[in-house]
């Protein structure tokens, strides 16, 4: 193990996260945009990671770096569905609205036709609400009633 302090890897302009571990700082102030790789690899850089501070503040940045990451994708995700399908109060108004009408009408119904007819429902909300020009809203329409029309043709 080398006695030389590592180049703080945060406060550099290029950002590689392959080279984290070994240029992560002691008192680095961005530990929470380094990208901490595995024990071993931190192993073989500081020694024992059990025993040493830097490598459990590395994992506690690496936590919170990946909940970082995850609330993004799930915040494009959710704006990538916003602008298919509209906003999420109003298409569950238009979806519980048509529902009503299957659950007030549609004792009859098996299981499979009930869930079909409830999920067309979600999906009639979503171009109603949203991008009518999506055409995998209409495709889904069309493989729910392909599965029932196939389950009756049995």
């Amino acid at each position: 193990m080398s006695s030389e302090k590592p180049k703080c890897f945060g406060s550099g302009e290029v950002r590689i996260p392959q080279s984290a571990v070994e240029n992560s700082c002691y008192n680095c102030n961005y530990l929470t945009e380094c990208m901490v790789v595995s024990d071993a690899i931190q192993t073989s850089h500081y020694g024992n990671t059990k025993d040493n501070p830097l490598s459990q503040r590395q994992q506690q940045a690496a936590e919170d770096l990946q909940e970082v990451t995850k609330c993004d994708h799930i915040n494009t995700l959710l704006e990538e569905r916003g602008l298919k399908y509209g906003g999420f109060e109003n298409e569950s108004a238009i979806t519980v609205k048509l529902q009503t009408i299957i659950n007030d009408h549609g004792e009859d119904l098996s299981d499979s036709k009930f869930h079909a007819l409830n999920m067309i429902c979600v999906k009639i909300a979503r171009i109603c609400n949203g991008d009518p020009e999506y055409a995998d809203n209409w495709r889904d329409i069309e493989g729910y009633s392909k599965l029932i029309a196939d389950e009756l043709e049995v």
